[in-house]
């Protein structure tokens, strides 16, 4: 096959599979990694900077 310079190209497969072989599943957090993740995203919202506009931003007030 001939490609022209600066042409992209994709191809596609397709694997054959059984519909009725078990799928893996998706690993699950314990409920102690839950409750930790939890608390590590909270403990990051708490230490969160919030920076608010100085009053010399506000061009309403002119």
């Amino acid at each position: 096959m001939k490609v022209n310079e600066g042409a992209a190209v994709v191809a596609f497969t397709r694997a054959e599979h059984d519909d009725s072989a078990e799928t893996e599943k998706v690993e699950q957090l314990t409920e102690e990694q839950a409750k930790l993740a939890e608390a590590e995203a909270a403990e990051e919202e708490k230490n969160e900077v919030i920076i608010e506009a100085s009053p010399e931003d506000n061009d309403d007030e002119e």
